[in-house]
């Protein structure tokens, strides 16, 4: 039996964040959330996922830059799926940064699965 492939899912809307970990979920993935960013980079370290889904933005000041540089440390071959409402400021955060997508909010959950299984 193969591993399950982790995701970790960091997101400050909990209906946003509810929706995509469980559509993640039942496509067979191993997740975990977390609604801030410095609840993220301390599960992250312990949970090890193989992608960070993340806002670009969260409420407790961190930005998705942030929890995607603090979890590339512990494993530097981390995808990084970020995601917002801001994509012309997640772009220019985001320069010198390697990111495996962006996606714009709002989006579809199916979208997401499929993007995030066309990475992993």
């Amino acid at each position: 039996m193969s591993k399950k492939s982790k995701i970790l899912v960091v997101d400050d809307e909990a209906v946003f964040s509810t929706l995509i970990s469980s559509s993640l979920t039942r496509a067979g993935f191993d997740v975990r959330s977390a609604g801030d960013g410095g609840r993220a980079i301390e599960d992250g370290r312990t949970f090890k996922p193989d992608l960070l889904f993340c806002d670009w933005m969260l409420r407790d000041g961190k930005t998705g830059l942030d929890v995607a540089r603090a979890l590339r440390r512990e494993n530097s071959s981390l995808k990084v799926v970020i995601v917002t409402g801001l994509p012309e400021k997640a772009e220019a955060g985001l320069r010198g940064f390697p990111v495996s997508c962006l996606i714009e909010k709002p989006c579809d959950s199916r979208e997401v699965v499929q993007a995030i299984r066309s990475l992993i």
